[in-house]
């Protein structure tokens, strides 16, 4: 079982990779969070020419964030500041850049896994040699790495760039702060993941699909201006993704996690009912 699933999930990122329509989408998806890091790096390069002109150097500054953490641990406020005062500004810039256009990714290059492969009629002849259970989660476990690994590759290069144009940037602990966020958003990204190979089954057309994926998140987008928790875009899990490791982080996690299950869960239960 374990082989078949290695096979299966290794066939659908180099099928993703290889895709004309996923190549566009990466790349008008890279253009855009280059241009956004280009404005962020010339802010960051304002920010630390400006300390280095107030003569406050790199050993200063985390002088100044100790300092600043232990005067808001004392107003019982240090959750989220022990996470935002240890990075840059760059990174946090990068962090809520990634939050809000990532998903928006995920939808348009996952709306048609496996929405095509139904439509094409290909995935009668698949499904004799393995479960659709283990298919489903090998599409799942594919998009994973998948946007695991281009959501790795856009950050280092984003922090080897602004290095290179802000000698004076702190990029070792730029690094080891974007790992430790990084591994945070496959979390969240993974919501997406599930939720779009969900409406891929459930809608045949992949261009429906396309159309119905982006309105759900859409709606999900908008549904906690009414109703609170039962969104991922909630402000109290987002929120949660910048605290350092405490309860409101892992109950963030926690949430996440829930919310990939439910998905992939729905999409496992119609995929075992559909007809092919």
């Amino acid at each position: 079982m374990m082989r078949k699933l290695g096979i299966l999930i290794l066939d659908g990122v180099l099928s993703s990779f290889r895709s004309k329509k996923a190549i566009l989408f990466l790349v008008l998806y890279l253009g855009t969070f280059f241009i956004f890091c280009y404005g962020f790096i010339k802010v960051e390069e304002k920010i630390v020419h400006e300390l280095e002109k107030q003569g406050i150097n790199e050993t200063s500054r985390k002088a100044l964030s100790s300092a600043v953490k232990k005067i808001l641990r004392e107003k019982n406020d240090e959750l989220v500041v022990d996470f935002l005062l240890t990075v840059p500004y760059f990174n946090t810039a990068l962090f809520v850049l990634s939050i809000f256009c990532t998903p928006l990714l995920i939808l348009l290059l996952r709306y048609d896994v496996p929405a095509r492969e139904i439509y094409d009629g290909t995935l009668r002849f698949l499904t004799f040699r393995v479960s659709r259970g283990i298919f489903i989660l090998a599409r799942f476990l594919g998009g994973v790495i998948e946007f695991a690994l281009i959501t790795l590759a856009a950050h280092c290069v984003a922090i080897l760039w602004v290095k290179a144009k802000v000698p004076l940037f702190p990029a070792g602990e730029s690094f080891r702060a974007g790992f430790v966020f990084w591994l945070r958003l496959q979390f969240f990204f993974s919501v997406f993941i599930a939720f779009a190979l969900l409406v891929s089954v459930i809608v045949k057309k992949p261009f429906l699909a396309l159309l119905v994926a982006v309105l759900g998140i859409l709606i999900l987008f908008m549904i906690p201006i009414w109703i609170d928790y039962i969104s991922p875009f909630d402000i109290e899990y987002i929120g949660g993704l910048f605290y350092s490791p405490s309860p409101r982080l892992y109950y963030t996690l926690g949430a996440y996690l829930g919310f990939t299950v439910l998905f992939l869960g729905c999409a496992a239960a119609v995929f075992q009912r559909k007809n092919l």
